[in-house]
């Protein structure tokens, strides 16, 4: 099934929901490797939850910009740990960090990123980030 397809979709409405068992289990179904932008969607709801898994999560979104994306360097590096490390007691300031982060790397429609809610047209999950 195309990423289109109905698991994709409901992969997006869990993420809108702010469901992370139903995340998690319609990123199981996809059957293949969740792209950066949906996968920091996935970190920034797993530490609204206070997820006991946030802390490798995050460690594996950071450790993936830094190879998917090239230009990435220690300043990118410096400034998203900091954010991660930050975000489940300071959240505001960190997600503004993270925008910053995303802004310079072309990571657009992060769900739960600055209060941006993919219903409202204004954080699109986009497949091809």
């Amino acid at each position: 099934m195309s990423i289109k397809g109905h698991p994709y979709r409901w992969f997006t409405a869990a993420l809108q929901r702010g469901d992370l068992a139903g995340v998690r289990a319609a990123a199981a179904e996809l059957g293949h490797r969740v792209n950066l932008v949906d996968a920091l969607s996935i970190v920034l709801l797993m530490a609204d939850r206070r997820d006991e898994a946030y802390d490798r999560a995050a460690t594996r979104w950071l450790a993936r910009l830094v190879v998917e994306r090239p230009a990435a360097g220690l300043a990118d590096l410096r400034a998203g740990l900091g954010a991660l490390e930050a975000l489940p007691g300071d959240g505001a300031a960190a997600r503004r960090q993270l925008a910053e982060l995303c802004a310079r790397h072309r990571l657009a429609g992060v769900v739960g990123l600055l209060g941006q809610d993919a219903s409202r047209g204004d954080g699109v999950t986009s497949p091809d980030s």
